[in-house]
């Protein structure tokens, strides 16, 4: 649901509506009018140079000043969200097979510890993956492929968040020279 140019008293009365449905809201605001909705939303975003109520009350602050990066944003957070997930069922199924096994099956407690650790381990590099994306995506543009007249994999990447991609070309020209 998207709602605009609202009373400052309505914008609370409907963050709590949207939340008694079962919604979970993002707030977006910029101004003292914003600040109990803000305050109110699961999430609140706010931007750079707005009111310091808005600032001081937000969870989020878009450091570019404009709205360009709330695709980006949603993004990283299912990209989180998914991270996690992964990261929990990795450990927990192990955890879930060590615990009967070791009552029923007669699991002996080398094995019990070793299938813990590996589920760690297995655990750890998956919440490493963002951080290798990263890094990948920093090499590519640090190291862009002379031969190659494509579109590099940060262009591509930007556009299909849908969001102006100014900045990042901006970015790709200076460090590339392109």
């Amino acid at each position: 649901h998207y709602f605009a140019e609202t009373l400052p008293e309505n914008k609370a009365d409907l963050i709590g509506k949207l939340q008694e449905e079962g919604k979970f809201v993002c707030y977006v605001g910029d101004g003292i009018n914003d600040s109990i909705a803000l305050k109110k939303a699961n999430v609140s975003v706010s931007l750079r140079g707005a009111s310091t109520i808005a600032t001081d009350t937000a969870q989020i602050i878009l450091m570019d000043g404009s709205l360009n990066q709330i695709v980006r944003l949603f993004d990283l957070s299912q990209d989180f969200d998914a991270t996690m997930e992964a990261a929990l069922v990795t450990t927990m199924i192990p955890g879930s097979i060590i615990i009967p096994g070791a009552f029923f099956l007669n699991f002996q407690i080398i094995h019990a510890v070793l299938l813990n650790q590996a589920s760690l381990a297995l655990g750890t590099g998956i919440m490493m993956r963002p951080l290798l994306k990263w890094k990948k995506l920093e090499k590519a543009i640090r190291e862009p492929d002379s031969n190659s007249h494509a579109d590099t994999p940060e262009k591509v990447r930007a556009t299909n968040y849908g969001q102006n991609t100014t900045a990042l070309d901006n970015t790709i020209t200076a460090l590339t020279g392109e």
